[in-house]
């Protein structure tokens, strides 16, 4: 397992490439898992906080994987898709379009398809076609 720590892809993201390649050529089977926190961490060098970025990643962006609490992170299978659920403060807006190279390669797509763009307190957030968007009014404390 080797990540450049000197390039100018974000280590996190190195990691989650190399996770997503071994997931698609088979190397990590569907519903089995990925390696965890510690096993990243061993094998990579690097943080915790690395290691946890790299899984959301690979789970938040990507969508192949999902995590059980207390049990682990494992590889989606194909096609399996679940809801993003979005608390918003304010004014929320929702489009669908076909994304840049750039954004391709950190969704980890390898071929063009739609995208689903949620813009929202300025921040822009990009989630694969086929994802079900729900938004719902954040909590007031």
């Amino acid at each position: 397992m080797v990540v450049d720590h000197d390039g100018d892809t974000p280590i996190y993201l190195g990691i989650a490439r190399e996770i997503a390649d071994r997931i698609q050529s088979g190397q990590l089977r569907p519903r089995r898992p990925i390696p965890s926190e510690s096993q990243i961490m061993s094998g990579y060098g690097v943080s915790r906080d690395t290691a946890r970025r790299a899984i959301r990643h690979l789970r938040d962006k990507m969508r192949l994987i999902y995590t059980v609490p207390m049990r682990g992170s494992f590889v989606r299978p194909e096609g399996e898709t679940d809801d993003v659920t979005i608390a918003v403060e304010d004014e929320v807006f929702i489009d669908a379009r076909m994304p840049t190279a750039v954004e391709m390669a950190e969704l980890g797509m390898e071929q063009p398809g739609p995208v689903v763009v949620v813009i929202m307190a300025g921040q822009v957030e990009l989630y694969p076609g086929g994802s079900r968007i729900r938004v719902v009014p954040a909590r007031k404390s």
